[in-house]
């Protein structure tokens, strides 16, 4: 039988800039809000885009509903002497339900209520120089309920119509677990299945995607391998299909 191997890429970490363009939302930004793919590379179209660079991580990928969760920023100016205010918050990719922490005002409660990194409401947002962080835990605590998640990081100038950074960190909540070679054997797929991103996906051993049979698998589903023969192989000829819009923050 001939076998083709795939890789699966996994969401390990993401990254994702945009450049310092016009934007015409001011605070509270809704569907309005610049977006990206992160299929998207880090576009620079503006000479006055900051050369700071930053980053935010989860310490996990996927969560149990109101399991405990940590936070980490990590961010460099890199010398940009600009004032900039900015913003943290968890949201809900597919409702949009947002949530406002602020990492520098002490206690990082989570609020409906939009604030900027102080502390600050809206009306006496606070422009500073980027602080520099160093794999800082800037929230902790009991996660959301089930669904897709993120945390957002925004740098935006100094009256906030301009983006000039947006980084995310996305992780999935869910009570649901499916595993597969827990016991070090091979799994067959043998009718066509789809793997949805309400359920978390543990590979253990070899699953193999057997003749006229399609795996589909949903965007924002996560999918844990763990183990050398921990592998996905699809039959020659059968179909891997990935579904979902083109600009979904998981495709």
């Amino acid at each position: 039988m001939q076998m083709k191997w795939i890789q699966l890429v996994l969401p390990v970490l993401l990254l994702v800039e945009v450049s310092l363009s016009s934007a015409q939302d001011v605070l509270p930004p809704t569907d309005s809000m610049t977006t990206v793919s992160n299929t998207e590379s880090t576009q620079t179209l503006s000479s006055a885009m900051t050369p700071a660079t930053a980053c935010l991580r989860t310490n996990k990928l996927g969560y149990s509903p109101q399991e405990q969760m940590s936070v980490y920023m990590t961010t460099d100016p890199m010398g940009d002497t600009n004032s900039y205010t900015m913003f943290s918050y968890l949201e809900n990719i597919e409702t949009g339900e947002r949530q406002y922490f602020a990492p520098l005002s002490g206690p990082t409660d989570l609020s409906t209520t939009i604030k900027d990194i102080h502390g600050n409401p809206e009306g006496n947002f606070l422009s500073a120089l980027m602080p520099k962080f160093s794999k800082t835990r800037i929230l902790t605590g009991p996660g959301p309920a089930a669904g897709l998640w993120h945390i957002v990081g925004e740098v935006r100038s100094a009256d906030t119509t301009q983006v000039a950074k947006k980084l995310f960190a996305k992780f999935v909540v869910t009570a649901l677990n499916q595993t597969f070679g827990a016991a070090g054997t091979d799994t067959e797929i043998s009718v066509d299945t789809t793997w949805s991103n309400d359920t978390i996906y543990k590979i253990q051993h070899q699953v193999l995607v057997n003749s006229d049979t399609t795996l589909t698998i949903q965007p924002g589903t996560l999918i844990l391998a763990k183990g050398q023969n921990a592998v996905l192989v699809i039959e020659k000829a059968q179909k891997l299909l990935r579904t979902g819009v083109g600009n979904c923050q998981y495709c």
